[in-house]
């Protein structure tokens, strides 16, 4: 539920309570705050398509490559298709810092519009720009 708000456009700070009051259940306690959340969501996603897939009949010792993984996942899913949406919406704000998760989200190569990591504005030092979003991420803004 959270993924899917967030890739409807619902405020990331909001995603938990969303996803509380959905199922009329009690607030979950989140072990990671938004919008740093939403990337590990992302990646238990992608792990749980991978070992679905590993576990298929006639699978064994077939294992994919990370390629064909990133591929299967990207072109051929609705998980890749919401992830990638997710990576519009939390770039729509053309937060540079924002652009840092939708790199950790969507593979280089994926992203439908060019670069996942996108560019970055003339002087700016991707090193602090990359510290910047790691405050970000762990909810000091």
């Amino acid at each position: 539920a959270t993924l899917v708000a967030v890739a409807e456009g619902a405020p990331l700070d909001a995603i938990p309570k969303i996803s509380a009051s959905a199922g009329g259940e009690e607030a979950v306690q989140w072990g990671h705050r938004m919008p740093y959340l939403v990337r590990h969501l992302a990646q238990d996603l992608r792990s749980f398509y991978t070992e679905a897939l590993a576990a298929q009949p006639g699978s064994q010792g077939n294992t994919p490559s990370h390629r064909a993984l990133n591929d299967w996942i990207f072109q051929e899913t609705v998980l890749g298709e919401a992830i990638i949406e997710v990576g519009r919406r939390l770039t729509e704000t053309d937060d540079d810092r924002l652009r840092v998760l939708r790199g950790w989200l969507v593979p280089e190569g994926y992203w439908p519009d060019g670069k996942t990591w996108g560019p970055v504005a003339k002087g700016s030092n991707r090193m602090d720009l990359a510290d910047e979003a790691n405050k970000l991420l762990a909810g000091h803004s």
